[in-house]
């Protein structure tokens, strides 16, 4: 497979309106991704069914596309559990197990749904308790006569967790562990560094497959390493993806292209690099502050932040190069956003990630900081707030119909605690604002996947004292692009937040 998971290849499947079943690829074409068409039949009395199969030309399809060396380890008896479920005005659910020899017909079957319904249908495809595949068909209103909805299924991969930092070591250790089911990770053999300039982690990034790749150590070269996903949401260590290269130790993001097959980095002072070929890509054109990079297709994505000179604030700077171009003709297209009033003026207090999906970026930035009065030191404002921005990959511009003026999960208003201002969700609200985005620490169709570290804040039980009381919160919080809810889990001993307390904000 050459293109990123989030624009995957469609195979159209389904049959005539006459025939009984319809054709369904569900999520196991396991080197590529599917699409198909899932009728909802209407009936005189305004209802509709909906019904889905796996023939014998797909069950083939989809144990040839099974690699050899991922075969031996699952054998034809590894068993999938299929989940078909509606969601919206409309909910049912349905499962089925299926061996790879089994997996022809499999049907789902939903009858009885009301025409003028807005529903969902979600896909989900598990080896053991572990999501590998995942897909959903959009919203759509049920309609009298034959509705097509297209089904696109893609590769889940595995979840990074990292632990705290523990006293005299560093970096961090970190793990993988199968999206929802985080109780005896994979420990990998690289670390999370908040040492250094960036702070936040070893760069990381993963392809269309799920196939994680990291800095696994930073000096005198980087070393990369390469996990491979297995359908049992385990992961193996892989051969190298790139030899070691003269490039600088303070790489702080790395991006594949699915693509081309190449791996790019990025560090704070330096150029785009493409680390397969140790080439440079910016030529003379550095970035001091980046906060996120991404590719998808042969064209790379950088954004970097900065400080407002005159104006104040703190400003985004996106640019898009085209890989493909030749040296000193990369550059196509700049763009300048200038951040809400909340996230501050100081760029060292935010942390960012980029990625490309379903045909947008999404930036992530989170601010952690108690802000002291110059004058006395006395702390007079805490910020634990963060938000996911959706930016249109050909214009660089905002989607403003994103969230809240295409910021999602950003908390503009503050609460005043014992006459500080405070800015930070509650447990009323925190289903709806982040504490802190770290990063996208998974890749998932149709959602996004990311690390949340924050603080809440809240009155003492003392209430003779005059400080505000602060509590690490740390969680996995997955956003659905379709409705932009929030789903989160707690991660009480991971991501948990570096902070120093100021005078009146206490632990």
């Amino acid at each position: 497979m050459t293109r990123n998971s989030l624009e995957r290849r469609k195979v159209f499947l389904g049959r005539l309106a006459s025939l009984p079943v319809i054709a369904f690829v569900v999520a196991l074409a396991l080197l590529s991704a599917a699409c198909n068409n899932v009728n909802l039949a209407g009936e005189e009395r305004g209802s509709g069914t909906v019904s889905l199969a796996i023939d014998e030309v797909l069950a083939s399809e989809i144990r040839s596309a099974i690699p050899a060396h991922l075969r031996s380890t699952t054998g034809d008896n590894s068993t999938y559990t299929l989940t078909a479920s509606i969601r919206g005005d409309y909910s049912e659910e349905k499962t089925e197990s299926a061996t790879e020899g089994s997996l022809s017909g499999v049907t789902f079957t939903f009858e009885g749904i009301p025409t003028g319904k807005n529903i969902i249908l979600d896909v989900t495809v598990k080896v053991g308790d572990n999501t590998i595949w995942y897909g959903n068909s959009g919203k759509h209103m049920v309609d009298s006569g034959i509705n097509k909805l297209n089904v696109e299924v893609g590769r889940v991969s595995g979840v990074l967790l990292w632990k705290p930092e523990q006293e005299g070591k560093q970096p961090h250790d970190v793990y993988i562990a199968p999206y929802g089911n985080y109780a005896s990770p994979f420990q990998t053999k690289f670390g999370i560094d908040t040492s250094t300039s960036q702070g936040t982690r070893r760069p990381y990034c993963f392809d269309s497959n799920g196939n994680l790749y990291a800095v696994q150590s930073a000096s005198p070269n980087s070393q990369i390493k390469k996990y491979d996903s297995q359908l049992d949401g385990t992961y193996v260590e892989g051969s190298a993806p790139v030899d070691s290269v003269s490039y600088p130790s303070d790489v702080s993001y790395l991006a594949y292209d699915n693509d081309s097959g190449k791996l790019y980095g990025l560090g704070a002072g330096t150029s785009l690099y493409n680390l397969n070929d140790n080439v440079n890509i910016t030529n003379n054109t550095t970035f001091s502050q980046p906060l996120g990079l991404a590719i998808h297709n042969g064209i790379a994505y950088v954004a970097e932040v900065s400080e407002g000179n005159t104006s104040g604030g703190i400003y985004v700077t996106l640019h898009q190069y085209n890989l493909t171009s030749t040296a000193g003709d990369t550059s196509q297209k700049t763009e300048e956003i200038r951040l809400p009033e909340v996230f501050g003026t100081d760029v060292s207090a935010l942390t960012g990630h980029m990625i490309y999906q379903d045909g947008a970026l999404y930036l992530s930035i989170g601010r952690l900081e108690i802000v002291l009065d110059e004058s006395s030191g006395e702390g007079i404002a805490g910020y634990s707030i963060g938000a996911v921005i959706k930016i249109n990959a050909a214009t660089l511009a905002i989607e403003e119909s994103f969230g809240q003026n295409g910021y999602l999960g950003l908390l503009d208003s503050s609460e005043g605690i014992n006459g500080k201002e405070c800015f930070a969700p509650t447990a009323k609200n925190e289903g709806t604002y982040f504490y802190g985005p770290m990063g996208f620490v998974a890749v998932m169709p149709k959602k996004l996947v990311l690390a949340d570290s924050g603080l809440a804040m809240r009155k003492p039980d003392d209430e003779t004292s005059t400080n505000v009381k602060l509590s690490k919160k740390t969680r996995i919080v997955t956003i659905d692009l379709e409705t932009e809810a929030f789903e989160s889990v707690p991660m009480d001993g991971y991501y948990e937040p570096t902070y120093s307390t100021g005078c009146g904000f206490v632990n």
